[in-house]
């Protein structure tokens, strides 16, 4: 037993300095992120949005800061540009999609619902790195709910795929309790009056 466990402490000291230098050396890889950008400049912020009514998105996505400096983007390139991209969003829990407005400058395939989006995008001829805008998607929320980004496929510089985890883009929160006793109490007071004044 001595012996099994000084050839595993040696081993770990000869690969120690080995994965330090992998880890110097090597490149960071940006992971491509989409999100709602609440005043539209690019920049993530909060999910959470008011509880009740329609309200604006905005969709974008970034793969990363980083230009291909060897090969070429959407064929050898090793940087961050996004070339293309499969979206599926869905609303729940009392959260629907309204409408959607592609941005200008995309080249989108739009498949629409309102209980569901789906969004492909593609960018194959000038592709540059950073965030990009995807549109501006109304949503309505009565009773709280969310948008969640349920697929997210992304293609790379490289051509390589890439599979985003599911995430909640935006979310409103359920009416608190006394809200909802205050809408109740009023509606009654509403109804109380209409049939006094019949």
């Amino acid at each position: 037993m001595f012996r099994s466990r000084q050839t595993l402490l040696l081993g770990l000291r000869l690969l120690a300095p080995i994965g330090f230098l992998f880890w110097i050396a090597g490149p960071a890889l940006a992971a491509t992120s989409v999100y709602s950008s609440p005043t539209d400049d690019g920049l993530p912020g909060s999910t959470q949005i008011p509880e009740i009514g329609v309200q604006s998105v905005y969709l974008y996505i970034d793969g990363g800061p980083s230009a291909s400096s060897t090969g070429s983007a959407c064929h050898d390139g090793q940087g961050d540009e996004v070339c293309g991209y499969n979206l599926e969003l869905s609303g729940l829990d009392g959260m629907t999609l309204s409408s959607f407005n592609a941005d200008p400058g995309a080249d989108l395939l739009v498949n629409f619902s309102a209980g569901s989006m789906r969004v492909n995008g593609l960018d194959t001829q000038s592709p540059t790195p950073g965030p990009h805008r995807i549109g501006e998607l109304l949503v309505n929320s009565v009773t709280g709910g969310q948008i969640e980004l349920t697929v997210a496929e992304v293609v790379g510089a490289d051509l390589e795929s890439e599979t985003l985890p599911a995430t909640t883009l935006v979310a409103a929160p359920e009416p608190g309790p006394w809200l909802l006793l205050g809408s109740g109490i009023g509606l009654l007071g509403i109804l109380a009056r209409r049939r006094s004044e019949a």
